[in-house]
């Protein structure tokens, strides 16, 4: 049985039969020699031995916990902190944004309200200006009547005289002669005394 287990043993280790056997042979020598040393028995030795790899375990595993804690609450840290960067980077660019939009707010309103002012100055412009676009059309429409009244003129080829044909300068001067000649013997009339009878 115990050659069986031996053979098994050489086997997982990958080992000669004869060297896992010289091994157990003087681990079995040093177990006596410790119990002799010690005062106890093999057993005692081995019941201590196994004691001890359990608390060195219960030690490992409450050191690996102890760094698994530490890890995770480094890592809830760590979370916890990039959580705040963002919310501080996310909350700059918020402000960024905020700033932009007020700038581009402002100028609209400036924008409006430059229009709202040339639209308030274009109509009192307009409001004042309305009698005098009046006068000057009537005053062309007056005009252009005067000019279709005038007589047909020549320019002469030195440009320093304007002749008027005869026919029409003549009826000018009768009409001319005619009305003064009208308006003083009206004027005459009207000046004379009158005698009572």
């Amino acid at each position: 049985m115990q050659q069986q287990s031996i053979n098994q043993l050489a086997s997982i280790l990958n080992a000669d039969f004869n060297q896992v056997n010289s091994a157990i042979t003087a681990i079995s020598g040093q177990l006596c020699n410790m119990s002799a040393q010690m005062g106890m028995t093999p057993l005692q030795i081995i019941n201590a031995m196994q004691q001890g790899n359990m608390a060195l375990q219960q030690q490992l595993c409450q050191s690996f916990n102890n760094v698994t804690n530490t890890m995770a609450m480094n890592a809830k840290d760590d979370a916890l902190a990039m959580c705040n960067q963002t919310n501080t980077l996310v909350n700059k660019l918020d402000a960024m944004e905020d700033a932009r939009k007020d700038r581009e707010i402002n100028a609209l309103t400036a924008k409006v309200a430059q229009l709202e002012s040339q639209n308030f100055t274009t109509a009192a412009l307009n409001q004042a200006l309305a009698p005098v676009m009046g006068s000057l059309v009537n005053l062309t429409n007056e005009v252009e009547s005067i000019k279709r009244c005038q007589p047909p003129t020549i320019t002469l080829p030195n440009n320093q005289y304007t002749a008027v044909p005869t026919l029409v300068a003549n009826a000018g001067a009768d009409f001319i002669a005619s009305y003064w000649a009208n308006r003083l013997s009206s004027a005459t009339t009207t000046d004379t005394p009158t005698t009572g009878a």
